[in-house]
């Protein structure tokens, strides 16, 4: 791909993200863009992923029971909640899409609830309309202590 088509198609998808976000912040509970992802971060997901094609991501992708989902092959195998799983070559998923966790796997306690989208090796949310390649780097993210559980956030 060109620069100049690269350049106009990140562009693309920041305008698609900022005029989302103001679509959601005039209707339900939604005052400012950070509000989106505190109830709304799925209905956003699926609304951006709607425009531009892409997967939808959801922390428990990655993490269930305390620890990441390390399934031994590509097949889909459901937990014991109920939930599919993906793995690959049995490491961590999120090193799939880019995203070390900036500690030791096994340090790492919980995630916060959120519904992103994967689009072209970046990870996108209302907050990060220039999208990220960790999804660590999301801003839910950085506000959030992965070395403590969901009750101690």
């Amino acid at each position: 791909m060109s620069l100049i088509k690269y350049i106009l198609k990140e562009n693309n998808i920041s305008n698609i993200i900022n005029d989302l976000s103001q679509t959601l912040i005039g209707a339900e509970d939604c005052k400012r863009v950070d509000d989106i992802n505190r109830g709304y971060c799925a209905d956003f997901a699926n609304m951006l992923n709607d425009k531009v094609g892409g997967q939808i991501i959801a922390d428990h992708t990655f993490f269930w029971d305390g620890i990441f989902s390390l399934e031994t092959d590509d097949k889909f195998i459901k937990n014991k909640y109920g939930h599919f799983l993906v793995g690959t070559n049995n490491k961590p998923i999120c090193l799939k899409y880019n995203s070390k966790p900036p500690i030791e796997y096994t340090k790492v306690k919980s995630l916060p609830h959120h519904v992103w989208v994967y689009y072209n090796g970046k990870h996108y949310d209302a907050t990060t309309p220039n999208g990220v390649r960790n999804f660590f780097g999301l801003d839910i993210f950085n506000s959030w202590d992965i070395t403590k559980t969901v009750e101690e956030n």
